[in-house]
């Protein structure tokens, strides 16, 4: 049953890649489990605080999947400073599945995620 649309996921972008969001697991399921959390990510706003010439990169990532190019969704996509982007995306994850991100040295950028979970 779905909860309502939520913050699923926010942070500070850093350079090296990390996790923002990861969609859980349901109580008592398992990745064989057909009792699994599902996740509709709605949107996620990019907001650029400060930095030169600043850039993200946004991942969306299969649960167990070793890092690939197939799952980067936005690659080093600038953003003009004091500025945000609104991303309106409509993207299905299944329970183990994340979003990661990542910016350019000296940029301050910070994400927001959201959407809905069910089970």
């Amino acid at each position: 049953m779905a909860e309502g649309f939520k913050v699923l996921g926010q942070g500070t972008l850093a350079v090296t890649e990390a996790t923002l969001y990861t969609v859980p697991f349901a109580s008592g399921a398992s990745s064989s489990s057909r009792r699994m959390t599902q996740a509709v990510i709605s949107s996620i706003i990019v907001c650029c605080v400060s930095g030169t010439s600043p850039w993200y990169s946004i991942r969306v990532k299969k649960s167990g999947d070793a890092d690939s190019d197939e799952q980067i969704i936005f690659f080093e996509k600038s953003i003009d400073i004091k500025t945000t982007d609104i991303l309106s995306l409509g993207i299905g994850l299944v329970a183990g599945d994340s979003i990661e991100a990542s910016m350019k040295s000296g940029a301050v950028i910070h994400m927001n995620i959201f959407g809905t979970e069910s089970t």
